[in-house]
């Protein structure tokens, strides 16, 4: 029987910097991060595009980003597909600082070749239980987002249907749809 090795997020921020490779840090555990495909980082960018678009036409505030290293304890760190942050929490970022050490409001993580449907689905219960409010977890085949809100139950959005996320985007509506069409249609 093996025993694995913990680390801490500060053991974690002082190992070397491999070009080749990207790490997370769940819970102790060094999770390496492999290579995204396409479609994955065609579905991240068009959400990024659409609620971007969203938060400039409401000024509404507030920021959303791609990967952006946050540390959620001191035994996690993990860099989300996607991440919004509200204009108070925004304020209280020192962007100049990485990791980033204040939980954001939305998360989205699109499932990979290097990850499952069902671990995504325990880190959104994870980030739930650390201060996020909403959690989009996005599976291609088929394409479903798979909403998670604090003291909700669980519920799936497919092609066709209307995205949102009032608790944390008020008035964002996005009509959902896969890598098929030529982008996410925007009812707001």
């Amino acid at each position: 029987m093996s025993t694995k090795t913990l680390m801490t997020v500060e053991q974690f921020l002082q190992l070397p910097d491999e070009e080749s490779r990207r790490y997370e840090l769940w819970q102790g555990e060094l999770i390496e991060v492999g290579e995204t495909i396409f479609s994955h980082n065609w579905i991240r960018d068009k959400l990024l595009v659409c609620i971007s678009n969203f938060l400039m036409s409401v000024k509404l505030g507030g920021e959303v980003l791609v990967e952006t290293g946050i540390r959620f304890d001191s035994t996690t760190l993990a860099r989300p597909d996607l991440c919004y942050w509200d204009a108070e929490h925004l304020a209280r970022i020192d962007p100049d600082h990485s990791p980033v050490e204040i939980v954001p409001q939305l998360l989205v993580e699109v499932v990979s070749p290097s990850n499952s449907l069902r671990t995504l689905f325990r880190n959104a219960e994870y980030y739930l239980r650390n201060g996020v409010q909403v959690v989009w977890v996005v599976d291609r085949k088929p394409f479903e987002i798979h909403v998670f809100e604090k003291g909700k139950a669980k519920r799936v959005v497919r092609a066709g249907e209307i995205l949102e996320a009032p608790a944390v985007l008020p008035g964002f509506s996005e009509n959902a749809s896969d890598r098929k069409s030529t982008r996410l249609n925007s009812s707001h």
